[in-house]
């Protein structure tokens, strides 16, 4: 009899195991959370709350613009003075462009060492959004020293 997996969470069509990884930075055993981003226009909204002691390790995610195109820019210390982590990121919706693989989608995946993180321990991680664009995705994230 197969054993059930009770600690798998689902999210779209992605599953993935809420576990423990080694870090390629060195850092093993921390555990990998996932957060749903749901932002609105002309909007900078915190993403992954700080944690106070640790920065914030994007390892990857999905993404997708909705209403028109427009851009989205990642930050640090979204709820209070936000600084960007990334430039000003295009996403079209009406035709595919810029640096999404589709229409309007944004993938944060392929680095085995995470795709950001946020400079200074104890902020969070968010984005700020132009004045015509919703985004909508998931984020996979650790806490990191």
């Amino acid at each position: 009899m197969a054993t059930q997996r009770t600690n798998a969470t689902q999210i779209g069509y992605v599953k993935a195991e809420k576990s423990n990884f080694n870090d390629p930075h060195g850092g093993a055993g921390r555990q990998v959370q996932f957060a749903a981003v749901n932002a609105a226009k002309n909007d900078s909204r915190t993403l992954v709350a700080a944690v106070s002691g640790k920065k914030i390790r994007i390892l990857g995610g999905k993404l997708h613009g909705t209403a028109a195109d427009g851009t989205v820019t990642f930050v640090e210390d979204a709820a209070g003075t936000p600084a960007a982590l990334s430039g000003v990121i295009p996403l079209f919706i009406a035709v595919t462009g810029g640096l999404a693989k589709e229409a309007g989608v944004l993938d944060l995946d392929g680095c085995p060492y995470g795709c950001m993180e946020t400079a200074t321990a104890g902020v969070d991680f968010g984005v700020t959004l132009s004045a015509n664009l919703d985004l909508d995705g998931y984020l996979v994230y650790c806490y990191v020293d």
